[in-house]
C-alpha cells in the first residue's frame, strides 16, 4: 500500500475518535442545561443538580463545565433503598427472634399427666411432679362385657425413671418444632423401666381373653407312617401388640381407656412348619434296620421302629427322640425269642433207649450294646446293623424208668407229660417256677399227696407269702409239688414260668393227675 494512502487512512481514523469524544461531551452539557432549569412550583423538591455528584461525571463533561479534579468525599456515600431495607428487615427479625425465644423460655408450658407448669421448671421439681403424677396413675383396660378396671403400674410391670423422663422433656424444650410453636406445651414422656417377666404375666392373665385357643398342627405316627393334622385358627380378645399399647398409654399417662378388640390368632404350628419334619420321620421310618442274631438277620418294620420314636410337640415345631424303653423292649423281646434252654435227653433205665431227644440251649448276649447302636444311629436315618452274638450250652441226659407210671416235667417247653409202660397217656401245660424262684430238675417221686391245703413260703425277695385251699397237691421232692392253680389266668399255663417253685395246673388237670398218680410215681424233671 502507498505511504500517501496509508496517511489518509490515519488521518480518518483520528477524526472519527475525536467524533466520538465530542458527542458524549456535548450530550452530558445540554443534559446539565436541562436539569438546571427549576422545577414546576407543583414539585416542590428541586432536581438534585448534576454538579451534587462531580465524582460520577465524566471527565469530559466535568472539563467543559470548567470543574476540578473532584477530591474524595468526607461523608459515607447514600446506599440505595434496598439496602437499607435489608438491614432494617434483618434488625427487626433478631428482635424478633429474641422475643420468640424469650417466649419460649418465659412462657412455654410442660403438661405432666393432669398438671400444668412453667416451661423454667427446675429439674428437681420436675422429678417430684413427674414422680407424683405417676404413682396416681392407673392402666385402664375395657373387656368386651363392658367392664373396666385400674391397674397401678407396678402391677403392670412398670417403674417410672423420673431422670429420664426429665432429659426427654428437656430434650423436647430445645426441638425445632417446640421453640416454633412455644406456646403448645409439651406433653411429658415418662419413661418407664419395664420388668419384662411381670409385664408378660400381666398380659396372659389381664390383657388377654381367649374364647377360643388356636389349635396347632399336630405329626402323629400310626401303623408305621407320619400322618400330619391339621390346626385351626384362634379367636381372643386383647391387642394386636400388647407391649407397646400398654406402654404408649403408661407412658403418656393416658386416662382413656384400652379397649381389648377381637384377635384372630393362626396357629403357631401348621401343616406348612410339619411338612420338613414329617419328611424326616418318614426317612427314619423306611431305613433299613438289622438285627444281626447268631447270624440270623431280622428286619424290623416301619411300623416297629415307630414304636421306638417319640414325637413332642414344641411351641413351634414337634421335637424327635428314640423311645430308649421302647427299643429295649424290642430287643429283649427278639434275644428271648431266640433264647432257648437246653433240653433234656430223656432215656430209659434198662438198655439207655432214647425217649426224648434232647438239644443244646441257645443263650442271646450282648443286648444293651445292641440298643446303644441303634439309639445311636436311628435318628440319622441312614441304616444301621446290631449283632447280638450267642452262646451255647450242651443237653444233659436224664434216665426214666422203662415201665409202669412216671411223669416228666420239660421246664423248657412248659410242658408235663404222664407216661403208663412208656406211652403218654396224658399232656399238661404248665406254669413252673418263676426265675426267681425255680422248680428244682432231677430224677424224684411223689411222697405225699393232699386234696386241699394251705400254702406259705418265701418270696424272691424275702417277703412273705400265702395261699389259701391250694387243691390237688402231690409233693415229689420237699415242699416241691404238682397241684391245681386257681390264681393264675389260663393264658399263664404252657407260657410263663410264674411259681414260687412247684409245678401248676388248671384245677381240673389237677384232679385228673392227682386221682392218677399214687405215693411213689416217678417224676423227672429238666429243662
Amino acid at each position: 500500500m502507498p505511504k500517501q494512502t496509508k496517511k489518509k487512512t490515519a488521518a480518518k481514523k483520528q477524526r472519527a475518535k475525536q467524533k466520538k469524544v465530542q458527542k458524549p461531551a456535548v450530550a452530558l452539557v445540554v443534559q446539565a442545561v436541562a436539569d438546571s432549569k427549576p422545577e414546576p412550583k407543583q414539585q416542590p423538591a428541586p432536581a438534585e443538580p448534576i454538579i451534587a455528584a462531580p465524582a460520577a461525571r465524566p471527565k469530559a463533561a466535568r472539563a467543559l463545565l470548567g470543574l476540578a479534579a473532584a477530591e474524595p468525599s468526607p461523608f459515607p456515600t447514600k446506599h440505595p433503598k434496598w439496602y437499607r431495607g435489608l438491614i432494617y428487615g434483618s434488625l427487626s427479625m433478631a428482635v424478633i427472634a429474641a422475643l420468640w425465644l424469650s417466649g419460649a423460655v418465659f412462657w412455654s408450658k410442660i403438661t405432666v399427666g393432669s398438671a400444668t407448669v412453667s416451661g423454667a421448671t427446675g429439674s428437681t421439681q420436675l422429678e417430684s411432679l413427674i414422680s407424683a403424677q405417676a404413682a396416681a396413675y392407673h392402666v385402664t383396660l375395657s373387656y368386651p362385657d363392658g367392664k373396666s378396671f385400674n391397674y397401678p403400674l407396678r402391677a403392670v410391670g412398670l417403674i417410672p425413671d423420673t431422670t429420664a423422663s426429665v432429659k426427654a422433656v428437656r430434650t423436647e424444650q430445645r426441638s425445632p418444632k417446640h421453640l416454633l410453636m412455644w406456646w403448645k406445651p409439651v406433653n411429658a414422656t415418662v419413661k418407664m423401666r419395664v420388668n419384662n417377666t411381670a409385664l408378660s404375666k400381666f398380659i396372659a392373665t389381664q390383657a388377654t381373653v381367649v374364647t377360643k385357643a388356636p389349635q396347632n398342627a399336630t405329626l402323629t405316627l400310626k401303623d408305621g407312617k407320619a400322618e400330619v393334622t391339621g390346626g385351626a385358627n384362634g379367636k381372643l380378645f386383647g391387642f394386636s401388640n400388647p407391649t407397646r399399647s400398654i406402654l404408649q398409654a403408661a407412658e403418656g399417662l393416658q386416662t382413656a381407656p384400652l379397649r381389648l378388640t377381637t384377635i384372630t390368632r393362626a396357629p403357631a404350628v401348621n401343616e406348612r412348619t410339619l411338612a420338613p419334619v414329617k419328611t424326616k420321620v418318614e426317612h427314619i421310618l423306611n431305613q433299613r434296620v438289622t438285627l444281626d442274631i447268631g447270624g440270623q438277620n431280622v428286619s424290623p418294620s416301619a411300623k416297629d421302629i415307630a414304636n421306638w420314636v417319640t414325637l413332642t410337640p414344641t411351641a413351634t415345631s414337634v421335637d424327635i427322640a428314640v423311645n430308649q424303653d421302647k427299643l429295649k423292649q424290642y430287643v429283649s423281646e427278639q434275644a428271648v425269642g431266640h433264647t432257648k434252654p437246653p433240653r433234656s435227653q430223656v432215656v430209659s433205665d434198662a438198655g439207655g433207649a432214647v425217649l426224648t431227644k434232647g438239644a443244646n440251649g441257645v443263650t442271646v448276649t450282648n443286648t444293651d450294646d445292641a440298643v446303644k447302636t441303634l439309639a445311636g444311629s436311628l435318628l440319622d436315618a441312614t441304616g444301621t446293623t446290631a449283632k447280638l452274638p450267642v452262646t451255647t450250652t450242651a443237653y444233659k441226659t436224664v434216665r426214666a424208668p422203662t415201665g409202669g407210671k412216671w411223669i416228666e416235667v420239660d421246664l423248657a417247653t412248659k410242658r408235663m407229660y404222664a407216661y403208663d409202660q412208656g406211652d403218654v397217656v396224658h399232656s399238661f401245660l404248665v406254669s413252673a417256677g418263676a426265675a426267681g424262684t425255680p422248680t428244682v430238675t432231677g430224677r424224684f417221686a411223689i411222697y405225699s399227696k393232699y386234696t386241699s391245703q394251705d400254702m406259705f413260703g418265701a418270696n424272691a425277695d424275702g417277703s412273705r407269702y400265702f395261699q389259701p385251699r391250694v387243691p390237688y397237691i402231690n409233693y415229689f421232692y420237699r415242699d416241691y409239688a404238682i397241684h391245681g392253680n386257681y390264681w393264675r389266668p389260663a393264658s399263664y399255663f404252657g407260657n410263663i414260668n410264674s411259681s414260687h417253685g412247684c409245678v401248676g395246673i388248671s384245677v381240673s388237670e389237677g384232679a385228673w393227675m392227682y386221682s392218677w398218680a399214687p405215693i411213689g410215681t416217678p417224676v423227672v424233671v429238666h429243662y
